[in-house]
């Protein structure tokens, strides 16, 4: 458990901290000298079943407050220090707002100093302190005379019952850490600390440093001062580090980040709230200080959908960066007045792939909306099946530091209900809904019946179907062989291929077989729901087939490319998980009957993407049936 010390400068908190645990946060001789804390003060004490209290004992002066917020991520307690004699003073109120938008929910008050004052007094400054929280939150209060250690036990004992508490720390997602200080130790080198914030990292590994894309490697870890092996997500850990780096290429607020998620932004969207004390009211474009990990940068604050921002006021927001922060959905963060006199108020990260232009536009704020959903898996289903999106893959899972298998795993319902096409374009992996890429493909191909010019139809297709890149879909409509993409037109294949009443034939036949969907008819029964004669339509398949438009897939059923290629899909996605899967599997997973699952399945098996082994099937070549279209 992590406990954030926060109060006022001279309310005790770095000598209570020291009672509590034997060690003292004051390490540097200038906070010695001047009584106060300049840094970060860390201190760690065990309890009797072996586990351990972190406690982060922040700076309370105004002048240092920039420290606090830096050392704050991560804690699961905040713990504020009043002074007897004193009371509240202007700074406590910020402290509990800052671990309030930092996410801490669980507080104790200490009341310190009893023994200057009369009972009077302590009522008194215990009552005042109070009112910082809700009534609602019963928060527990201790009264201590620190020196004379007087309430520390029963401090400690409450403590105790805090860290048994169950804490959630999920151990999923890459590893991530933002360095909150960095320092030279001789004999050992170049030394990292902060609070791991996802994932694992074990000694050996080789994280990257960012925004400045270094590879690293991981000498050693300390936790809590012992040697390690490994630190795990809500650890603070110290990291010996060594690459092609200095000390001096280190600032507060870089990270260390597993290489699948090393990546950085300028921008980023976010809900933001002001608190309802906050004396500025925000315009749209104005400037602030954004404190996040424990990275302090200058920003510009773009409100979308708004034109000011009063206190207490919540609205989705765009953070114009002036310089690289790495950040994931469910990241908090604070915000300053640009002279950084005032906490103003905070927010928490949504998307950090953000638009730079249609920002603020209806279709984007609803987006945004559903990007905010908890879980991932339902915020692809709302994007795909409610918003008719085409959705990055690799995007939104790194967005959310998902990890590869947490992703397929996500899938599967997905690809299970034969709902989605994965389309895969130079690499890069998108999902889309299979009524709306039917919907969409069927557009364009009427629209190209009436114009070729590729520009044009471009900037039909964006009135058309906001939010989806018109230039992914020719891209994949080209690779499946239905269009030509030049320069500056596009065309039909069929138009180059088939004559005109050819044309009007296959537009009946394509429309009809993806209507179907992987229920794919025989051949008679297409014919009979089209009323047209099996005879008609034989030198029509025969084009479609040498186009590599029709996949034959036995002497009774025609599959178009797109649905061999989803059928290819579900088959793979099966033996990912299992070593071989059988007819009434395979069935099951499509939705589909069983005589066309023999089908697909002997299909598959002559051309050498599944070989039939024992009473199932495993993939012999994964990419043959791709390569088939290739």
């Amino acid at each position: 458990m992590i406990v954030a010390t926060a109060g006022h400068v001279d309310h005790g908190k770095t000598l209570l901290v020291k009672m509590l645990t034997g060690m003292d946060t004051d390490r540097l001789e200038e906070e010695k000298r001047r009584g106060l804390s300049i840094n970060l003060g860390f201190a760690y004490r065990k309890t009797d079943d072996n586990k351990t209290t972190v406690f982060v004992d922040v700076p309370g002066h105004n002048r240092f407050i920039n420290n606090m917020i830096a050392g704050i991520n991560g804690i699961n307690l905040g713990m504020l220090v009043v002074a007897a004699d004193d009371g509240p003073m202007p700074q406590t109120r910020e402290h509990v707002d800052v671990l309030r938008l930092l996410g801490v929910k669980r507080f104790v008050l200490v009341i310190s100093k009893i023994d200057r004052v009369n009972k009077a007094q302590i009522v008194l400054a215990r009552e005042s302190a109070l009112t910082l929280f809700p009534e609602a939150e019963k928060v527990p209060v201790f009264e201590v005379d620190t020196p004379a250690e007087k309430g520390i036990a029963e401090l400690a004992k409450y403590l105790e019952k805090e860290e048994n508490k169950p804490i959630e720390k999920s151990s999923s997602g890459y590893f991530s850490l933002s360095i909150d200080r960095a320092f030279l130790i001789k004999g050992s080198g170049l030394v990292v600390t902060g609070t791991v914030a996802s994932g694992t990292v074990n000694v050996g590994d080789s994280p990257m440093l960012i925004p400045r894309n270094t590879p690293l490697r991981i000498r050693s870890i300390q936790i809590q001062e012992q040697q390690a092996e490994r630190a795990i997500c809500g650890q603070r850990c110290a990291l010996n580090i060594t690459g092609d780096i200095e000390k001096d290429d280190i600032e507060r607020g870089d990270w260390l980040l597993d290489s699948k998620i090393a990546q950085s932004t300028t921008r980023f969207d976010c809900r933001i709230t002001l608190l309802n004390h906050a004396s500025f009211t925000l315009k749209h474009m104005s400037p602030i200080k954004l404190y996040i990990g424990a990275k302090r940068v200058p920003a510009r604050l773009a409100l979308l959908g708004e034109k000011t921002l009063s206190s207490g006021q919540t609205c989705y927001a765009q953070m114009i960066l002036k310089s690289e922060v790495h950040c994931c959905y469910g990241d908090r963060f604070l915000l300053r007045d640009d002279s950084e006199s005032e906490t103003l108020g905070g927010g928490v990260v949504i998307d950090p792939h953000a638009l730079s232009k249609n920002r603020a536009t209806k279709l984007r704020i609803n987006l945004l909306s559903a990007m905010e959903q908890e879980e991932a898996g339902q915020v692809l289903e709302t994007l795909l099946f409610q918003h008719n999106q085409i959705v990055n893959m690799s995007q939104i899972f790194l967005s959310r530091n998902i990890r590869e298998e947490e992703a397929t795993a996500l899938l599967v319902p997905l690809l299970n209900g034969n709902k989605v096409t994965i389309i895969e374009i130079q690499s890069s992996k998108h999902i889309v809904a299979n009524d709306n890429l039917n919907s969409i493909v069927e557009w364009v191909k009427k629209e190209l019946t009436k114009e070729k010019q590729k520009e044009k139809l471009k900037s039909k297709f964006n009135k058309h179907f906001s939010g989806i890149d018109a230039d992914l879909i020719f891209e994949f409509m080209q690779s499946e062989g239905s269009i030509n993409v030049g320069k500056d037109s596009i065309a039909l294949v069929q138009q180059q291929v088939l004559s005109e009443q050819q044309q009007s034939l296959w537009a009946a036949v394509e429309s009809h077989l993806n209507k179907c969907g992987l229920n794919i008819p025989v051949i008679a029964d297409m014919a009979n729901a089209l009323k047209i004669e099996q005879n008609s339509i034989k030198e029509l398949i025969t084009l479609a087939i040498k186009s590599k438009w029709l996949v034959l897939v036995s002497k009774n059923r025609l599959v178009l490319a797109a649905h061999i290629k989803q059928l290819s899909e579900v088959a793979l996605s099966l033996a990912e998980r299992q070593k071989s899967f059988s007819v009434a599997e395979y069935k099951n997973e499509c939705g589909i009957g069983r005589n066309l699952a023999v089908e697909v399945l002997e299909y598959f098996d002559k051309i050498g993407f599944t070989l039939r082994k024992e009473s199932g099937r495993v993939i012999l070549h994964k990419d043959r049936v791709s390569n088939l279209f290739s």
